[in-house]
């Protein structure tokens, strides 16, 4: 046997032994879970020879924890955020430094850098020593110096002790151990009820952390379902909201029980920090993509099946086609999958056509056409693309949307209705009226202060435009246009004509046929007082000689010209209509 065989299988031997005494060693010990800030439970030292004298003592624990393991020392068993007290942080700023601070969060008496002092993956040990002249030392279970120490002036009788941590940090506690200062819960009962029994007995040893797995091998089976209750898109930023329920289930070999042993409970709700849970990620996120579900309980039968429901928030990007807004149509679709363990994990769907229509229930502006989900493999940043995409398993949801547009035909197709009509009736007025030309001008003026408001809320992609755009530009145009033609029906029948018309056009314009179907007037009046008004002053001398006989002719020339300039009017009005009913039957 080679030296390099001795040395593994020492080494070997050493591990199997280290793990055999940390085991033991923990194996008499309290333990708790904690989740985020709040001392909830609150524990009473009791003195014992071994760590008690006449001017100390130690407490000493065990903890694993990403960062931010927080005990306080306090007096009393319900201390106020201003009673005084000693708050101990190990692990702060991501497991960074460490502080002694005299009050909850506040009056930091003492800050020294420790870097990594926690782990989240082994349990890592220290003892606190409080003295009642009022020194305070912190120091880890392998050193006997500390590494952290602070002397209070006004030293305080600590009597009860708790653990917490910070935000969504989860840590596992160990203390009380044997021949360590003993502890008891404040107001806790001795004897365990047949449900406390079962927890105790299922998490007491549980590890949060690692995969629900009795061979490392086996791959863990999640089973996922999304119902999706209100669903917005951002078109300006390409954006899809998505809340609704995920439901999960997976197996965990590790929480199985017989119920005969337990008064036949089957069934127990544990907090999401006290199992294994996946890490379900959205990789084509808006943003980071990791937080999307929310930190519910989970429900756990007697033969390991565990059924996570809990509310979802997904933000994604979409690709939309904004051509036909708001009668738009989009396809989107939501990557789901886990940030690491992807050759051990595998997503599927809940049962055969687990995504149906019939099942989301949306409470939006948006109907949702069609659903689809597919297990499909997804290369993504922190994958090699050329070894472990094939097991990069995730799950691939495409929904298919439409929009509600009720709302949006009363907002839209309504002012565009009346904006036409106004311009329709502009072409109904006499050419005589002065009021002829003041109604196209606030048709145009209203009508662009709509649409600089209409502006402010409609999306602006870059490769297209909608077509309601389009047409309220084209409305906007077909103002300006019926404006001008104001302008030239109203100049001719202002100017004083010496010529008749053309014989073609008063053959035209003095056919039955044409007048019925223009609904032209028969003529003018002589004595009409609106046309005289219209009349320039400097040309009114000019129409009305002393010659009777030629007043009259040269009124019958400008009564042709005014007829003419009806009859403009009414062949503008049927090529208005036959635009604006185009325009309402495409956008309906």
């Amino acid at each position: 046997m080679n030296t390099s065989t001795i040395l593994l299988t020492l080494l070997l031997i050493s591990n199997i032994l280290n793990f055999v005494c940390t085991k033991d060693k923990y194996s008499d010990c309290k333990s708790t879970y904690t989740l985020g800030y709040g001392y909830k439970h609150i524990y009473h030292i009791s003195e014992s020879e071994a760590q008690h004298d006449d001017s100390s003592f130690t407490f000493n624990f065990w903890v694993k924890a990403f960062s931010d393991a927080h005990i306080l020392l306090s007096p009393t068993s319900s201390p106020g955020t201003q009673d005084p007290v000693y708050e101990i942080v190990i692990g702060a700023g991501r497991n960074t430094f460490s502080t002694i601070r005299r009050q909850l969060l506040t009056q930091v008496k003492q800050r020294v850098i420790t870097i990594d002092y926690l782990s989240d993956t082994e349990y890592r040990g220290f003892w606190i020593q409080v003295s009642k002249f009022g020194q305070i030392q912190v120091g880890r279970a392998e050193d006997n110096v500390p590494f952290m120490f602070w002397f209070d002036t006004e030293p305080l009788l600590i009597r009860y002790f708790s653990f917490c941590t910070w935000g969504s940090t989860v840590a596992r506690w160990y203390y009380s151990c044997p021949n360590d200062t003993q502890s008891e819960e404040v107001d806790v009962p001795t004897k365990l009820t047949t449900v406390e029994q079962l927890r105790q007995d299922l998490l007491l040893h549980y590890d949060p952390f690692s995969r629900p797995i009795l061979n490392e091998n086996d791959t863990t089976y999640i089973f996922i379902h999304l119902t999706c209750q209100n669903i917005k898109v951002d078109e300006k930023k390409s954006v899809i909201s998505i809340r609704g329920e995920v439901t999960m289930h997976w197996e965990d070999q590790k929480l199985q029980w017989k119920p005969q042993d337990y008064d036949n409970i089957s069934l127990l709700t544990v907090l999401h920090h006290e199992v294994w849970q996946p890490e379900l990620i959205l990789y084509n996120a808006v943003g980071h993509g990791t937080d999307i579900l929310t930190d519910t309980p989970l429900s756990v039968s007697s033969l390991g099946l565990v059924v996570w429901k809990s509310q979802a928030s997904l933000q994604a990007r979409c690709s939309l086609d904004l051509s036909h807004w708001p009668n738009d149509e989009h396809l989107c679709e939501l990557q789901l999958g886990f940030w690491a363990q992807h050759d051990v994990l595998n997503l599927d769907l809940i049962g055969k056509g687990a995504m149906l229509k019939d099942e989301q229930h949306l409470s939006s502006e948006w109907d949702i056409l069609s659903v689809e989900a597919d297990p499909t493999n997804l290369e993504t940043p922190w994958i090699n693309t050329t070894t472990e995409l094939k097991d990069n398993k995730a799950l691939s949801i495409r929904l298919s949307l439409r929009r509600k547009d009720h709302a949006y035909k009363t907002i839209l197709h309504v002012p565009l209705l009346v904006f036409g009509t106004m311009t329709l009736l502009s072409f109904w007025i006499s050419p005589t009226d002065p009021n002829k030309m003041l109604l196209s001008c606030l048709n145009l003026v209203i009508m662009t202060m709509f649409i600089v408001a209409l502006g402010a809320i409609l999306p602006a992609p870059a490769n297209q435009t909608p077509q309601i755009v389009l047409t309220y530009s084209h409305g906007m145009v077909a103002v300006a246009i019926s404006l001008l033609i104001s302008v030239l029906v109203i100049g001719l029948t202002r100017y004083n004509h010496i010529h008749m018309l053309p014989s073609m056009l008063r053959h035209l314009i003095t056919m039955k046929t044409f007048q019925i179907m223009l609904c032209l007037p028969s003529g003018i009046k002589k004595d009409s007082s609106k046309y005289q008004h219209l009349q320039e002053s400097g040309n009114q001398s000019e129409s009305f000689g002393p010659d009777n006989k030629s007043a009259i002719s040269h009124w019958e020339i400008q009564q042709e010209w005014i007829l003419f300039a009806t009859a403009a009017d009414r062949l503008a009005f049927i090529i208005y209509i036959i635009y604006l009913a185009t325009v309402m039957i495409n956008h309906g």
